[in-house]
């Protein structure tokens, strides 16, 4: 009887073992971020996080709402996923090519659809060194005719968290990736499959550069950069013996201060003001070997998330200052441009930079590499 009572126990605790063994692995659970590329390719592909001698900072903010499939209490691994349509840049890889990295994650109220450029100010108050240490890139064949890659380890980077990131209902994510170079003595990427969306503002010309320009318009802008909360980028040619550049933003192209007609003639024969010079910054100028030739400049400025800036339009044209002989002054053409009308819908954006010591960097909306992120 006692025997009978004894195995009865034993049996018991083995099924309590198994029942426990079976609610621990019913609790772990895998999502992909974003959601919409769970069972389709990426529209794009990143190579900032492994690549030969490459130095980032990419921040990551994933909403709430992409994190709801998760089940358990701690996040635990992280996986990137193999770029099927250009499979042929894999065939750089010789094996064993390796990315020191670290990774600091947080549970934050900063939403994907307005971070801050500032990289602590995305964080929540809890931030946890998730992973330390070197990744080694799997050796992956260029022959390719899936239409999506797997997140298996033996394809895909995979992070398994050296310090589980405690799970906050309700919260955004942050996770901030520091990546570091590290030489395989060849030149090399790994592209990750990433996702998109492509909202785009628009930029018009106005005038004319007024030296005869190797490209026209001389000033342009991007439009893509055209979405409040995201960095304006700028770009223009640069007129023979220019010393200086400026840049002037403006809210018209019909009056200067409001009161002054334009266009307004600055110099003989055709420079002229086609914007009204409301603000006017310093910018960075590269010149060629040869002062006769023609240089470069441009400028990326942060704009606000701000909702009346949505279909507004600002006015931004060059200043330059040249000296050839006696000083003149010169001007590329205005540009009207105007920022789109359609907010965040991924629900993913990062903020990223090549200096892992600037505190800051610039803000991409709607852009995120294709994840599986593990929780226990």
């Amino acid at each position: 009887m006692l025997r009978n009572h004894t195995i009865l126990l034993s049996l018991l605790g083995l099924a309590c073992a198994s029942g426990a063994a079976a609610s621990a692995q019913s609790s772990s659970s895998t999502i992909v971020v974003p959601a919409s590329c769970a069972t389709r390719e990426g529209n794009r592909r990143m190579t900032v996080h492994f690549a030969e001698q490459r130095t980032r900072r990419i921040q990551i903010l994933v909403d709430a709402s992409q994190l709801a499939g998760l089940r358990g209490s701690r996040l635990v691994r992280l996986s990137f996923r193999k770029e099927v349509v250009a499979a042929d840049m894999y065939e750089r890889l010789r094996g064993g090519e390796v990315t020191p990295m670290v990774v600091n994650a947080s549970f934050t109220d900063t939403k994907a659809a307005s971070p801050s450029p500032v990289f602590r100010d995305n964080h929540g108050s809890n931030v946890v060194e998730v992973f330390r240490g070197t990744v080694t890139l799997p050796k992956v064949t260029s022959d390719e005719d899936r239409a999506v890659a797997s997140f298996d380890a033996i394809e895909a980077p995979t992070l398994h968290f050296t310090q589980p990131l405690p799970i906050v209902a309700g919260k955004n994510l942050c996770l901030d990736f520091e990546t570091y170079p590290a030489s395989a003595g060849h030149a090399w990427e790994w592209p990750i499959d990433a996702e998109v969306h492509r909202v785009a503002g628009t930029a018009r010309a106005i005038g004319q550069a007024c030296w005869p320009a190797d490209e026209t318009p001389a000033t342009s802008v991007m439009e893509s950069s055209l979405r409040p909360g995201m960095h304006l980028k700028s770009t223009s040619r640069t007129p023979p013996h220019t010393v200086a550049a400026f840049l002037m933003y403006g809210w018209s192209d019909r009056f200067a201060f409001g009161t002054v007609p334009l266009p307004l003639t600055l110099w003989a024969p055709n420079c002229q003001l086609t914007i009204s010079p409301d603000v006017l910054v310093p910018a960075v100028h590269f010149r060629r070997v040869s002062v006769e030739d023609e240089g470069q400049t441009s400028q990326v400025v942060p704009t606000p998330q701000l909702t009346s800036l949505y279909g507004s339009t600002i006015f931004l044209q060059y200043l330059f200052l040249v000296q050839n002989g006696s000083p003149t002054l010169a001007t590329g053409n205005g540009v009207a441009a105007t920022f789109t009308t359609q907010t965040p819908s991924l629900g993913v954006s990062l903020v990223a930079t090549t200096n892992t010591t600037s505190s800051s960097g610039r803000v991409f909306l709607d852009f995120s590499p294709v994840m599986q992120l593990e929780a226990k």
